[in-house]
């Protein structure tokens, strides 16, 4: 499970933020108490506290999708 991701925030969307780590870019839903507290750090380094929610039914013959 991914409970924390740190990199360089690239940009914001409504309701994500793309993270970059390394070669990775990552998008992480956010609220929007936390975009507007993010709005300042564009281009600076991030930590983002995560839960990370995998959906699906392996049981019934479905996918498991992150």
């Amino acid at each position: 499970m991914i409970t924390k991701i740190t990199g360089v925030l690239r940009r914001l969307d409504v309701t994500e933020a793309y993270v970059e780590v390394g070669a990775f870019e990552y998008q992480v839903l956010i609220p929007g108490f936390v975009r507007r507290q993010l709005q300042a750090k564009v281009g600076e380094s991030v930590t983002l506290m995560t839960i990370q929610y995998i959906d699906g039914n392996p049981q019934k013959g479905g996918r498991m999708v992150p």
